[in-house]
């Protein structure tokens, strides 16, 4: 057997098991010994039967055969009667020589199958204990064999639990890395953006010309970090399934034309040209209007870093059968096809010079949409510039109002 440790409940089962094929290969071996021995003693009975009938007759005949030689012996001669006594010894002698060779004969039949039984005793036996031999092979195999898998199960066990102690103390450690960044972090963070605003708007502060443009990159870094921080809660949510959605009737134009005013500033300063199409969709759309404009800010925000001066972002809608599909155009390089399949994995770049954020906008955006039961999609040619698009399903569809 295995050296593995046994438990005590597998121990008990294995002694209770012992027992009870000890207990019926006794009660197999009785079977056996009152079947053999019924044989035997049925054996014997119609041997001695036959016998003594053979005997009866043999008997019989004698008798009949000495009572006419009796009455032929009083019609004999005088001289005739010698020879018949000399006969009937010889008679009597050749009867008892008969009957010993008969209780000879007897006697080896008997000698015989008293061997034969012997004999088949000794192969019922040795095919018994080999077939039981084989079952205890068997036995002790299978014993092994779930002694190694009840140590294996043992261990893996083990690995588990040491492995869901680390897991809790690493959501422990999560949990308050995220009350450290909602609010220890963001905290501070939007106290400094707000500051950077009042400086920059507020007139009862006269900013020098000089120090304006430090105080304006002040709170464009600044609204770097929070957005990176929105990134990092709303993955958060959205890996617990926390995400919750804020469903109204929204007008697309609406959306489109606030997302065209939030970047007109940033498109400017990069000489960049951002407009829409005018869209003629009256229909509205159920969607989280926040959430929507956090996808278009996004991808607007992707679009404004990779279109070069002089170039043009485009955003437009369009009906679909099911849903309405909203689009982002922009003039840039396009995106290599080898790199099409993973831009909206997690932490996903396109290469190290672009690293002006975590590599979660686009993740977060299909996350988003996925959340609203749409899909987002990318089209792009090398050298022509790409479009970002994602649809939303129409009202008359159904839909969550919150995403698990």
């Amino acid at each position: 057997m295995a050296n593995s440790p046994k438990t005590p409940f597998l121990k008990t089962e294995r002694e209770k098991t012992d027992h009870s094929l000890t207990a019926e290969r006794d009660k197999t071996n009785e079977s056996l010994t009152e079947a053999r021995d019924e044989t035997e003693l049925r054996t014997n009975q119609s041997v001695d039967a036959e016998r003594l009938a053979a005997d009866r007759t043999t008997l019989n005949s004698r008798a009949e055969a000495d009572a006419h030689r009796k009455n032929e012996f009083k019609t004999l001669r005088v001289d005739e009667k010698d020879e018949r006594k000399k006969s009937d010894e010889r008679l009597l002698e050749e009867r008892q020589d008969a009957d010993n060779a008969i209780e000879q004969e007897r006697s080896r039949v008997d000698a015989a199958m008293s061997h034969e039984r012997d004999l088949k005793d000794t192969l019922i036996t040795t095919l018994l204990d080999q077939e039981r031999g084989q079952t205890d092979q068997n036995l002790k195999a299978e014993r092994s064999k779930t002694d190694t898998e009840a140590h294996q199960a043992s261990n893996l066990l083990t690995d588990e639990i040491a492995e869901h102690s680390k897991t809790k103390v690493t959501l422990t450690s999560r949990d308050e890395f995220l009350a450290i960044v909602s609010h220890d972090l963001r905290n501070p963070i939007g106290t400094a953006y707000s500051c950077a605003e009042m400086l920059l708007k507020d007139e009862t502060y006269k900013v020098d010309v000089e120090v304006r443009p430090w105080i304006e990159l002040i709170k464009r870094n600044v609204d770097t970090a929070l957005r990176l921080i929105s990134d990092i809660l709303d993955m958060e949510r959205i890996a617990e399934g926390k995400l919750a959605l804020k469903l109204e009737r929204h007008n697309v134009d609406k959306i489109l034309h606030e997302s065209v005013e939030s970047f007109a500033l940033a498109a400017s300063t990069k000489n960049v040209l951002l407009s829409m199409e005018p869209t003629n969709i009256f229909e509205e759309i159920l969607c989280d209007r926040d959430r929507v404009n956090q996808v278009l800010s996004n991808l607007i925000g992707n679009a404004l870093k990779f279109t070069p001066e002089s170039g043009s972002i485009i955003l437009s809608a369009t009906l679909g059968d099911n849903e309405m599909q909203i689009h982002v155009r922009d003039s840039g390089p396009g995106i290599p096809k080898e790199k099409m399949s993973f831009i909206f994995d997690r932490f996903a770049q396109l290469g190290s010079k672009d690293r002006t954020g975590l590599g979660l906008g686009l993740y977060i955006s299909k996350m988003l949409v996925e959340a609203h039961k749409g899909r987002l999609w990318v089209q792009s040619t090398s050298g022509e510039g790409s479009r970002f698009s994602f649809g939303l399903p129409r009202i008359r569809q159904p839909i969550n109002k919150s995403f698990h």
